[in-house]
């Protein structure tokens, strides 16, 4: 099977929307890795990149739509999250995508453009994956999202819902049905801090805490809140604190050491959000419930590959107040 030249190109027309809502380059989405069962010449899309936007202030940014179908096109920056299936069969022009976040919708939308006919299956109840529930309303609305995933729609792809690949259709069918199957169910897990106390009650992890605010679930925090880390922290902080929570964010590094974007970092400052640097979260304290996060005090040593400074921890211990993580 060959895939036509015109998956290979990038319209400006579609996803612009998006893209100037200032998605930044940390929520790029690494869902790529090719598995054929007979050699085809799909390979020669390997080495296709998509160069990210400049923004006005300098600042690097990048579609994540178009980051995910350039995660389709090549090998580079990526992790194993996303395979292509390709087979005969009597129809060789309906295409099956597991998955309907933004690696499976970008499929879905270039294939459909490119003559075959597509169908999407989604487990969850709202297309988009991460866009829909891992980015904050602040930062991307629904409304816009929403728009990209009608236009999608309009062009013919046919997106099933609620439906869940191996429960409510077995993959065997797709693969009777479908000319090729393309699998983008993504990496949806929160990194775990991994220290002693971490499933009390109250502790919340950041992907799960901000798909819950995103799906409109009744999630409940108490008046003061910590949350670990120096990335995804920042939405989740924020989102927090517009839950009308007191927000400190706890990091282990120094604060220029954080990777998030130092816009989101002022932003949060302006919202009233606080770091406590140089803190290592050691434990989660409490009867029943969280009660405080106990942390050692760091001290800063030399650069890292990254230029950013390492931390050794001292014999300093000290519990911050919180209800919630």
């Amino acid at each position: 099977m060959y895939l036509p030249a015109a998956l290979h190109v990038l319209p400006e027309r579609m996803f612009r929307a998006i893209s100037l809502w200032q998605v930044p380059a940390d929520m790029r989405m690494h869902t790529a890795l090719f598995v054929s069962p007979t050699p085809s010449p799909l390979y020669a899309a390997e080495s296709a990149t998509i160069p990210a936007r400049q923004h006005a202030t300098e600042t690097t940014w990048m579609n994540p739509w178009v980051s995910a179908t350039s995660s389709v096109l090549s090998q580079t920056r990526l992790s194993k999250t996303a395979c292509l299936l390709w087979k005969r069969s009597a129809n060789p022009t309906e295409i099956a995508v597991i998955g309907a976040g933004p690696s499976g919708l970008s499929c879905a939308y270039y294939l459909q453009l490119s003559g075959y006919s597509v169908e999407g299956f989604e487990s969850g109840s709202v297309a988009g994956g991460v866009l829909a529930y891992g980015i904050p309303e602040y930062r991307l609305p629904k409304a816009v999202l929403n728009r990209d995933i009608q236009a999608i729609e309009a062009t013919g792809v046919q997106i099933h819902l609620n439906t869940t690949v191996g429960e409510d259709v077995s993959f065997d069918e797709l693969y009777k049905k479908f000319h090729a199957v393309y699998v983008s169910t993504g990496t949806q897990l929160s990194r775990k801090a991994n220290i002693p106390g971490e499933d009390m009650p109250g502790v919340y992890h950041g992907l799960d805490f901000l798909k819950a605010v995103n799906l409109g679930k009744p999630v409940e925090i108490g008046k003061k809140v910590a949350v670990i880390g120096g990335n995804t922290a920042i939405d989740a902080a924020r989102t927090a604190r517009r839950l009308g929570a007191e927000v400190t964010i706890v990091y282990r590094r120094q604060r220029n050491d954080m990777p998030c974007e130092e816009r989101e970092l002022l932003e949060a400052f302006e919202e009233g959000v606080r770091v406590l640097d140089l803190a290592a979260p050691v434990e989660v304290v409490g009867e029943g419930k969280v009660q405080g996060l106990k942390c050692v005090r760091m001290v800063p040593g030399v650069k890292d590959e990254k230029l950013r400074r390492s931390t050794t921890k001292t014999e300093e211990e000290f519990v911050v107040e919180v209800d919630n993580i």
